[in-house]
């Protein structure tokens, strides 16, 4: 134990001096996925037909990404028919969650870009005023500006644990009414388009 505390301690201490560093390393998964998703976006989307984990493995990935839609939400709509919803709305909103990671730790040595991008500035004053809620919201709200969220977070030195929570309850709710939708609207249409 005292070896892994050692090495958190000379990470951080590493961090704390050079605060671009977790910007650049976040920087090049965010690159590798963005640049993934969109050369074989139709194996992405093939992948939610892989059951529950195809649907965490597409949310993981669609978060991971910076502002490129992937179909994260429809494979949660589409698998909410064939798999218990329950198990996809979670399953959707862990990977979703887990992906939102890399906005957050690219922020985290970004102090400079907050204080240029307008943007920013604003978002890192509603997450002062109220972070917890503001990250709850924007994880509920389907939209693909919350990655700004997780940036400022890890900007302010937000602290994960919470960062996490409240991402997690927001998409939670959101991925849950997607599921839920997708098992009962699919039956809705089909009845709909089948007696006309």
């Amino acid at each position: 134990m005292v070896v892994i505390q050692g090495w958190k301690e000379r990470a951080l201490a590493l961090f704390r001096r050079h605060r671009w560093l977790p910007t650049v390393l976040a920087f090049v998964p965010i690159a590798v996925l963005s640049l993934a998703v969109l050369l074989f976006r139709q194996r992405i989307e093939d992948l939610s037909g892989l059951g529950l984990a195809g649907v965490f493995t597409v949310n993981l990935l669609g978060s991971g990404t910076f502002v490129l839609p992937v179909p994260g939400v429809l494979a949660t709509f589409v698998a909410g028919k064939f798999y218990p919803p329950l198990l996809v709305g979670l399953a959707s909103a862990a990977g979703s969650t887990l992906g939102e990671l890399t906005g957050f730790v690219a922020g985290m040595g970004a102090e400079p870009a907050i204080e240029r991008i307008p943007l920013l500035r604003q978002v890192e004053r509603w997450m002062q005023d109220r972070g917890g809620l503001v990250i709850f919201l924007f994880a509920l709200i389907p939209n693909p500006f919350f990655d700004f969220i997780g940036f400022a977070a890890g900007s302010m030195d937000y602290p994960v644990r919470r960062f996490l929570v409240f991402c997690a309850l927001g998409k939670a709710v959101k991925f849950l009414a997607i599921a839920y939708a997708g098992y009962y609207g699919i039956d809705v249409a089909i009845r709909y388009f089948s007696s006309t």
